[in-house]
């Protein structure tokens, strides 16, 4: 659990990223809309996917293996068996 202040950090830090993301997309003429939400990341994410008619959902992923998605599950396989959209997957950090 966190704490009040780590909670303001990480939704600072959280806004600023989404924001310095997006205003790139928006050099390059390409219209975006983002958002983020607190609670389990799977409903929350299929939540946001019906609320909107989007043309492409783009999600970062931990580059998790088969036995880790099988053990812990993974958002982006719920979400391939829910829309027909285009996903794009961002593998983050270096492995």
């Amino acid at each position: 659990m966190h704490t009040l202040d780590q909670k303001r950090v990480l939704t600072s830090d959280t806004e600023r990223c989404l924001k310095n993301a997006a205003d790139s997309f928006r050099q390059g003429n390409i219209k975006v809309s983002y958002s983020y939400k607190e609670g389990e990341p799977g409903p929350g994410v299929i939540d946001k996917i019906d609320e909107s008619n989007w043309e492409l959902i783009a999600l970062a992923t931990h580059g998790h293996r088969f036995f880790s998605d099988v053990i812990f599950g993974s958002i982006s396989d719920a979400i391939k068996h829910h829309t027909d959209i285009p996903i794009l997957l961002i593998r983050c950090g270096d492995k």
